[in-house]
């Protein structure tokens, strides 16, 4: 990494053209008054709106998510409010923008994703939450990660590492350090990547007996140890791999909730399986995955159920994967 690489900040990668996620403010609620039973109203809204997101997938609530962003910046630029709702709403805005932002990440729309993460950036910074600034910068380094931008990542990562330090976001010091176990394996530093795995199960230990409000709430043991699993995969070590994957069999990670999740963690766990030459687990794993599609509509999830098909394809003569393969084609050509 260069100097110059160094010196930069994640504002400036975060330049988006302002119409990418533009959002309508009309004039509805023109010098209404407010109060916090507006903002405990929306907040519930937001959070049941997480809720249908992590059991549906991204891709039947994009406009459910837009129209809630853009009743808080209606509420925002034309109602009036005391100034203790007007930080809390701009709260909501970074919490809204976090969720639109990561529903258009997990369809596929990353610049729309980049333009919602940039907006929620600055209700954060003007609501003064640093916990939400992490948890926004820690999710475009994901994205970022998930492009190929692996220097983007890096320099993100810092700062939101920073801004959780500052808001005392434990489990989201948790998933920064996991997040960036997989940049040092894109790098091919195991070293480096064990490092920061450790960063993580310490960060989530502490997290149990830490009492601030904390966006990261899915950030889980298991979820820090699907995320070591899949770094070990980066690195080429899928026989370390496998054992990162087992709370998904045990129970301890709760699959129904997170069906989206758990479908992207049995590709993973069938990717494992089928470079260590375990032909019959890692057909019971996409299997596992490709019953998981049917609840849910996520263009992540289909694209990781496509990459283990397209593995196994190589191994058509073997039956259980010929016969596993014909399941995935009946269930790509059904209406």
């Amino acid at each position: 990494m260069n100097c110059a690489m160094r010196r930069q900040s994640y504002d400036e990668i975060l330049r988006v053209p302002h119409d990418v996620a533009r959002i309508d403010i009309p004039t509805a609620y023109a010098d209404r008054r407010i109060g916090f039973s507006v903002v405990r109203a929306i907040k519930s809204k937001i959070s049941g709106l997480a809720s249908l997101e992590d059991s549906l997938g991204s891709g039947r609530l994009h406009s459910t998510a837009k129209a809630e962003l853009s009743l808080i910046s209606t509420l925002l630029a034309r109602a009036t409010y005391d100034p203790p709702v007007g930080m809390a709403l701009q709260t909501m805005a970074a919490e809204a923008a976090a969720e639109c932002a990561w529903i258009a990440f997990d369809s596929g729309q990353h610049s729309v994703a980049d333009a919602y993460y940039s907006f929620g950036l600055q209700a954060a910074n003007t609501a003064g939450t640093a916990c939400l600034k992490s948890y926004l910068l820690v999710n475009l380094a994901f994205q970022r990660i998930e492009i190929g931008q692996t220097s983007d990542a890096f320099i993100l990562l810092r700062a939101a590492e920073s801004a959780a330090h500052e808001g005392q976001a434990v489990r989201v010091t948790a998933l920064v350090h996991a997040v960036r176990a997989l940049v040092h394996a894109d790098w091919g530093d195991a070293t480096a990547c064990a490092r920061a795995t450790d960063s993580a199960r310490s960060a989530i230990q502490r997290s149990e007996a830490h009492n601030s409000t904390d966006p990261a709430y899915w950030v889980t043991e298991s979820v820090v140890e699907f995320f070591a699993g899949t770094a070990l995969l980066r690195l080429g070590r899928a026989k370390d791999a496998i054992g990162h994957f087992e709370m998904l069999h045990s129970g301890a990670f709760p699959v129904q909730r997170y069906p989206r999740d758990a479908a992207i963690y049995y590709s993973q766990a069938a990717t494992a399986h089928l470079k260590a030459g375990n032909f019959d687990t890692a057909v019971d794993c996409a299997d596992a995955a490709l019953k998981l599609l049917d609840y849910v509509c996520s263009a992540r999830a289909t694209e990781a159920m496509t990459h283990v098909s397209r593995a196994l394809s190589r191994y058509r003569t073997i039956i259980p994967v010929r016969e596993f393969l014909d399941r995935f084609q009946e269930r790509g050509s059904s209406p």
